[in-house]
């Protein structure tokens, strides 16, 4: 795959195989390609960022990212932006985890059940939950991914 931009060059030769479990850490240098890798592997471009020119394509467990809504994307895969504070809606930890599952129209209980079963996992305490929001930069990461887990995206983009 190649994504440019006019006549910048951003991504060239990519060929990546993520299995589902698995974790990835892209790293380098600023500038690299990073964020644009991962918005074209969220959905972001082209849904949102369409000044592009992408030569081969993204699949999410078999379907074509381009070719599919974003609504349908975000239930396959989640992202955690490096400001993760930017992703927030609520200022109450709990609502926030059920934000996502409340859009899809998930049941009541069902939320609780997952919200609960999720930061079970994570080790994290219900009763911490507010207090969470109080923290560093990094710990509201890890609450971005619960709120993804929370949803059972399939693969996170962290």
């Amino acid at each position: 795959m190649n994504y440019r931009v006019a006549d910048y060059v951003i991504l060239t030769g990519i060929n990546l195989k993520i299995h589902r479990g698995e974790c990835v850490l892209l790293s380098g240098e600023s500038g690299s390609g990073k964020t644009t890798l991962t918005k074209l592997i969220n959905g972001l471009i082209p849904h949102f960022y369409s000044n592009g020119k992408l030569n081969g394509g993204v699949s999410i467990q078999g379907e074509k990212v381009a070719e599919t809504e974003i609504y349908r994307l975000s239930e396959k895969i989640g992202s955690v932006f490096q400001n993760p504070k930017s992703q927030f809606f609520y200022t109450d930890s709990s609502a926030e985890i059920a934000f996502g599952l409340e859009n899809r129209g998930v049941p009541s209980e069902k939320i609780r059940q997952r919200t609960a079963t999720t930061a079970n996992e994570l080790g994290i305490e219900k009763s911490a939950w507010p207090q969470y929001f109080q923290t560093l930069r990094w710990r509201k990461a890890d609450y971005r991914i619960c709120f993804g887990l929370c949803g059972r995206a399939g693969n996170l983009c962290a």
